[in-house]
Formats: C-alpha cells, structure tokens, sequence
C-alpha cells in the first residue's frame, strides 16, 4: 500500500512539473505524455500476461498426475493379503 501510494504521489508531481515546464505547449505535452502511458500500460499487462503464463505452465508441469481410474494398486505393495 506504501509503494501504490508513493507511486501516486510520484506521478502526480511528475505531471504537475512537467505541465509547469511546458507553459504554452500543453497541447504537446498531453499528447505524448498520453501515448506515453499507454504504451506503459500495454507494456505492463504484457509482462503480467507473460509472467502468469510462466507460472502457469510451471505448476501444472510440476503437479503429480492421477490417472482416471485413480491410484494404481499393486498386489505385491498389498502387505494385508500376505498375511
């Protein structure tokens, strides 16, 4: 919650600069700082798509398989029958 916060105020203050710097090119400055933050902002759910596709793929390679018909029992495991 910090780091969104900090995140928030950072860019904030960032816009609010760069529209004191820009005076008279406001125009300029919306348009690329808007393209800008798409492109971030598709960037972002790129690597977040590709990093849940990684872990996705890990964990289902790495989960153990049960066959349908379930465990397989063998006779020879069977220590009860012996008996």
């Amino acid at each position: 919650m910090a780091f969104n916060a900090a995140g928030g105020l950072v860019w904030g203050a960032g816009f609010v600069l760069l529209g004191f710097l820009a005076g008279n090119s406001y125009e300029a400055v919306a348009r690329i700082a808007g393209r800008d933050s798409a492109v971030i902002i598709a960037l972002a759910a790129l690597i977040i798509f590709i990093i849940w596709r990684v872990r996705k793929t890990r964990r289902e390679r790495h989960r153990p398989s049960v066959s349908p018909s379930g465990p397989h029992n063998n006779s020879e495991d069977d220590t009860s029958e012996n008996l």
